[in-house]
């Protein structure tokens, strides 16, 4: 995530200096790219929660069964 921020305040930048428009910008740096390895990152950590979330309650299914 740290790396996509440094993209963006890059684009960002760049248009205030030369006044380009955004979508050129994003073609240049890459952006969609970067964005799309952030989603990844993102969505692998929902469904890392989720099967968190899974094994905990078996776990207390268990402990409350004994």
């Amino acid at each position: 995530m740290y790396q996509y921020q440094i993209v963006c305040d890059k684009i960002e930048e760049e248009r205030h200096k030369r006044k380009k428009e955004l979508e050129n910008l994003c073609g240049i740096y890459r952006e969609p790219n970067y964005r799309k390895d952030v989603y990844d990152a993102m969505n692998k950590l929902v469904e890392s929660y989720y099967k968190l979330e899974k094994v905990e309650n078996k776990i207390r299914k268990q402990i409350v069964l004994k």
